[in-house]
C-alpha cells in the first residue's frame, strides 16, 4: 500500500528520509552506545502502523596491522595485527602467496594469528589483506611489500695465461664486494680485474637498492708454462751447437741469422759471433713464455807453420810454429818432438809437415810447411884431361 506520510522520532536523529512507493528510506545516527528509534507510517488510506527498535553501537575495533614495506626473497618479515579486536575473534588473512613461519596462539588479549613471521619464497609486489567478521561487524586492511631478489650472478669460470687479466662481472645491484681482494684492481666495483698468480676463486656479495644481499663465486683458472733451456755453450769459429728448448707446442727463435729452422724447437746455430738467442714457447692453452741462452763464439788461433826449407839429404832443420799455445806436427816421423812449436826435422825425402795449434780456449788452427831435401854425390867423377899443342880448353860434364 502507498504510504502518505510518517513520522520519526527517538533518542537518535534521522536524516535523509525519502518516500517510494510502498517503501520509506532513511538513514540513522546513535547518540552513545544505544538509541530508540520509532516509525509510523500512514497510508493513503488513512491506516497506520507504528514501528520500534533500538540500535546498540558495538566495541570499535579494526583491521590494522603493521610490516615492512620491502623485504629480500626468501627473508622472514614480522607481521603484527594492532586493530585492537577481541582475543575470540577470527583473522582471515591473504598472503598473495607468503608462508607462514610462526603464528601465535589466542590468549586472553589477542587473538590467533595476531603475530606471525612470514616469508615470500618468489620476488615482486605482495597484497597483504587482512579480513575481520566478529558478532555482526566487518572490517578489512590493506599493505603492499615489494620483495627483492637475490641478484648476485657472477662471470662464468674462466682461464688466462700467467701475468694477463681477466675482467670479472656481476649483473644488477647497488654495492659490491669481491673477495680475495689481493689480486683485484678494485675489490668494490661490478667489474674488477684480477691479476692472480694461481688459480683463484672469487666470491662476490652484491646488495640491491632493496638492501637484499647474495653471494655467487667464479673461479679464474691461471695456466702457467715451464719453459726448459739448454745452457749457455762455447764454441770455435766454424762450429755449430744445438740449442733445446722445451715446454710448448711451438717455437720462435730470434735472431733467425744461422739458425738452420727458427721455428722448431732445438735447431742448430753456427754463428760467426757471440750471440743470444731469445726463444718464444706457445703451449696449447696460447700461453707463451720467452726464454734466452747464449752461444759464445771463441776465435781460432793464427797458426803459422814457418817457410818452406831446403836441406841436403843427411842435414836437418828447424821447424817453427807460431800463433798458439800447444802444437801437434805430422807426421811425427824424423822429428824430434811432434808436440812442441820447434821441432828438429831430418827428414831422408821431401816432406811437408801439418802442424795443428790450439789456443787457451781450445780452438784449433792447421798450416803447413815443407822440408826438401837434395842429394849432393856425384855418381860419375871427372878423369885427367890431356891438351894436346896449343889447345887450352875442352868440354867436360858430370852428374
Amino acid at each position: 500500500v502507498p504510504i502518505d506520510t510518517f513520522y520519526l522520532s527517538g533518542t537518535g536523529n534521522f536524516t535523509n528520509a525519502v518516500i517510494n512507493g510502498d517503501v520509506l528510506n532513511f538513514d540513522i545516527q546513535i547518540v552513545g552506545s544505544s538509541s530508540n528509534f520509532t516509525v509510523e507510517l500512514v497510508s493513503v488510506h488513512g491506516c497506520s502502523v507504528v514501528n520500534t527498535f533500538t540500535v546498540n553501537r558495538k566495541v570499535l575495533f579494526t583491521a590494522e596491522f603493521e610490516m615492512p614495506t620491502a623485504d629480500c626473497e626468501g627473508e622472514d618479515v614480522n607481521v603484527n595485527y594492532i586493530g585492537g579486536a577481541p582475543s575470540n575473534a577470527f583473522l582471515n588473512w591473504d598472503l598473495d602467496g607468503g608462508n607462514i613461519i610462526f603464528s601465535n596462539s589466542a590468549s586472553a588479549t589477542q587473538p590467533a594469528g595476531s603475530e606471525m613471521i612470514v616469508n615470500w619464497p618468489t620476488t615482486g609486489t605482495k597484497i597483504v589483506t587482512l579480513t575481520i567478521n566478529f558478532d555482526g561487524c566487518f572490517v578489512s586492511d590493506t599493505m603492499t611489500i615489494d620483495v627483492g631478489a637475490y641478484m648476485a650472478i657472477a662471470t662464468p669460470d674462466t682461464a688466462i695465461c700467467l701475468g694477463n687479466s681477466a675482467n670479472l662481472n656481476v649483473t644488477a645491484g647497488t654495492t659490491y664486494q669481491w673477495s680475495p681482494a689481493g689480486s683485484l684492481n678494485n675489490p668494490t666495483i661490478k667489474n674488477p680485474i684480477a691479476t692472480p698468480t694461481i688459480t683463484t676463486n672469487y666470491s662476490v656479495t652484491i646488495t640491491d637498492a632493496n638492501g637484499c644481499s647474495g653471494v655467487d663465486e667464479t673461479t679464474v683458472t691461471v695456466n702457467t708454462m715451464d719453459v726448459v733451456m739448454s745452457p749457455d755453450g762455447t764454441i770455435c769459429e766454424g762450429e755449430s751447437a744445438t740449442l733445446n728448448a722445451s715446454g710448448g707446442t711451438n717455437y720462435s727463435w730470434s735472431p733467425s741469422t744461422n739458425l738452420n729452422n727458427p721455428n722448431i724447437s732445438n735447431p742448430v746455430a753456427t754463428p760467426v759471433a757471440t750471440t743470444t738467442y731469445t726463444v718464444t714457447v706457445t703451449d696449447e692453452n696460447n700461453c707463451s713464455d720467452q726464454s734466452t741462452v747464449t752461444v759464445f763464439v771463441n776465435l781460432n788461433p793464427m797458426v803459422e807453420a814457418g817457410n818452406d826449407m831446403e836441406i841436403c839429404i843427411g842435414e836437418n832443420t828447424s821447424l817453427n810454429a807460431t800463433g798458439a799455445t800447444s802444437y801437434i806436427w805430422s807426421p811425427a816421423t824424423n822429428l824430434s818432438n811432434f808436440n812442441i812449436a820447434n821441432p828438429i826435422a831430418n827428414p831422408a825425402t821431401t816432406t811437408t809437415y801439418y802442424v795443428t795449434g790450439t789456443n787457451a780456449a781450445g780452438c784449433s788452427a792447421m798450416d803447413s810447411a815443407t822440408v826438401y831435401v837434395f842429394d849432393a854425390q856425384l855418381i860419375d867423377p871427372i878423369e885427367d884431361v890431356i891438351l894436346c899443342g896449343d889447345d887450352n880448353m875442352t868440354n867436360l860434364s858430370i852428374s
